[in-house]
This record gives structure tokens, C-alpha cells and sequence, in this order.
């Protein structure tokens, strides 16, 4: 019997999963992607490659003019994060009908939703779905990850990568242990017109009525009003990582490099990374977004090179179980 996958690049989580995972160089994060292909998704892209500060660029007095008050830079073209508002309420209240995923799954999604989804990544002839392998595969391990495909198998459409147990933890578990404890997650995964449940018509006709708006802030606005204020955010505060999720934050430095990215980075660029999210009673959804912000033509603009998304049940844990300490509090005051 082939094993199934485990401590798959797919399955980082809990306490730093998000860190681990996609590699991105501050290169890669400048050149920008686009909405990309079937093909190309979920491939478990996430991590946090900090700030494309390079020490030798920084202004001597960048200091001075990070905490400077004294002027506030016009944030509608600039960083996504920015162009929304933030609340430190600790539970939101849940929308009404919200959906996500291929095949619109209804929130709060339950583990039995997605018991006979077909499932990759399994290695055994004959079994490729969750509820056949609860009884047949006993082996036991920290974690297990399967890419997921939607109901029929046959459209080729994603839901984020399921994810059973913890690869932190020294405790292994099956399976079923898994699925019984509602020990899973989702994700994270590359956000597509898909996982907010578009048609590729409906997706392409977004953006034809929207010429001006790069289709992946499209796909943040929906998620926004789907889910509304957001409630939590955490980033990397500095190149070298002395400041990371779950450590201290410097939100003014941070808000600072995307306001002003020609006092920071390379050629008036700056790269950043940084997390946001909803956490509700009974589930949390996190976005992993990598951004840059870019003021080479003289008007700060904010571009996109990708978004992650993840589907936290309350019976796994809450963002911050996953995605470390909450700054939402620094982040409003520094704005």
C-alpha cells in the first residue's frame, strides 16, 4: 500500500503554516501574476517573505518619516488593505448565506460536507474519497493533506486542500481520529473567480465592466462584501524577521512602506505580505495576500501578485491558532 500523504508543502498550518509554504522571492512578488489556469492551482502557495526593504535604499531619515503624522497619502489607489475599514471585534457576526468554493459550498461548511468529494493524493487503488478511507487506511501520523476536487470530479475545479490533524503537534492520530475530533481545515489555496463560486462568463464580465481594476482586487472586493469588516491582520514587520506573526508589531512602519514605497525597496517598489481575515462563532476565513505598492510613475499604486485562502472551523481553532497574534488593534490606531 502506497502511503497518503503527509507532511505535504500543501498541509502547513497552525502557528506559522502560512510562513512555510510558498517561497516567494521579493522578484517574483514585483513581477506580479494573473488570475492563472486550472493548472496552476492549489499549489499550496503561502508564506511570509517580509518586506523588499533593502537597508541600503532606506533614507537616513526613514525613521523620522515613518512616524510622521503630519501628512496622510491617498490610500484609494494604493494597498488593499487600506481601502477597507477594520473592526477589533472579537466574533463577527456570521453573513446570511454565504457560500465558497467550487460548488458553492454554504457556510459554516461541516466535515460532512466533504465526505465524498473526490480527493488526490490518496495512493490507494480504488479509494479516492474521504469517506472510503476512514476504515481502510488506519496508519496514523501528525498530519494528512489531499488536494480536493469539485463534486462531479469531471469540471476540474478546486476547493482549497483538506487538511486532517496538526504538523506541529508530537501527537499522531488517524484519519477517523481526525475526521471524529473535527481536527481539519482548509486550505490555504490560491483565491480564483471559482472559489467565490463565478463562472469563468461571470468572472471574464466582472472585469470587462471593471477595465481599470486589476481582477484580483475584483476577487478581494466580492470576499469583502461577502464577509464585510474584517477583524483580524498580521504581517512581517522587517527584512531580517525579527518582528513575525505572533511577535510584536510596528504598524506604522508597515502602513508607512505601503503609503510610501519610494522611501523604501527597489526603484520606488515596495513588497509586503500580510494576512486578513473574519473569525465568526462557529468558523474563521483567512486571506494570505502578497502585494506590492509602487510609485515609480509618482502615484502610489497597489498591485496584487496573490491571494491565499483558508477555511477555518471553530473545532480546529481560531485564526490566531493558525495565523499568530492579532495586530488589528496597532493597525487601527496606525492608520
Amino acid at each position: 500500500m502506497k502511503k497518503i500523504m503527509t507532511n505535504d508543502v500543501r498541509g502547513k498550518m497552525k502557528k506559522g503554516f502560512l510562513c512555510g509554504a510558498m517561497g516567494i522571492t521579493i522578484a517574483a512578488m514585483l513581477a506580479g501574476c494573473g488570475g492563472g489556469s486550472d493548472a496552476d492551482k492549489n499549489t499550496g502557495d503561502s508564506g511570509k517573505t517580509g518586506y523588499s526593504q533593502d537597508a541600503a535604499d532606506v533614507n537616513d531619515d526613514s525613521d523620522k518619516d515613518a512616524n510622521d503624522t503630519g501628512s496622510v497619502a491617498d490610500d484609494s489607489m494604493g494597498a488593499g488593505v487600506l481601502r477597507y475599514d477594520m473592526t477589533d471585534k472579537d466574533v463577527l457576526d456570521a453573513p446570511t448565506g454565504a457560500t465558497l468554493f467550487a460548488d458553492k459550498l454554504t457556510l459554516p461548511i461541516k466535515i460532512d460536507d466533504l465526505m465524498d468529494y473526490p480527493l488526490d493524493g490518496v495512493g490507494i487503488e480504488g479509494i479516492n474519497t474521504l469517506s472510503s478511507l476512514i476504515d481502510t487506511y488506519t496508519e496514523s501520523s501528525n498530519n494528512f493533506s489531499f488536494i480536493v476536487y469539485d463534486k462531479t470530479g469531471e469540471n476540474m475545479l478546486y476547493l482549497p486542500d483538506l487538511v486532517l490533524g496538526d504538523e506541529d503537534s508530537e501527537n499522531e492520530l488517524t484519519i477517523k481520529q481526525a475526521v471524529t475530533d473535527g481536527n481539519w481545515m482548509m486550505g490555504p489555496s490560491k483565491v480564483y473567480y471559482d472559489t467565490l463560486g463565478l463562472t469563468e462568463e461571470e468572472y471574464n464580465t466582472l472585469c470587462n465592466d471593471n477595465p481599470d481594476t486589476d481582477g484580483e482586487y475584483l476577487l478581494l472586493d466580492k470576499l469583502y462584501e461577502e464577509f464585510g469588516t474584517p477583524n483580524y491582520i498580521g504581517w512581517f514587520c522587517d527584512q531580517d524577521n525579527s518582528t513575525m506573526y505572533g511577535g510584536s508589531y510596528d504598524a506604522k512602519e508597515f502602513i508607512d512602506e505601503m503609503r510610501h514605497p519610494e522611501k523604501y525597496g527597489s526603484d520606488k517598489v515596495t513588497a509586503y505580505e500580510y494576512c486578513v481575515g473574519w473569525q465568526f462563532a462557529d468558523y474563521a476565513v483567512a486571506l494570505d495576500v502578497c502585494e506590492t505598492s509602487d510609485a515609480y510613475s509618482g502615484n502610489t499604486k497597489g498591485s496584487i501578485s496573490n491571494i491565499n485562502i483558508s477555511y477555518i472551523p471553530a473545532s480546529y481553532g481560531t485564526i490566531e491558532d493558525v495565523c499568530g497574534l492579532n495586530a488589528v488593534k496597532e493597525f487601527m490606531a496606525a492608520r
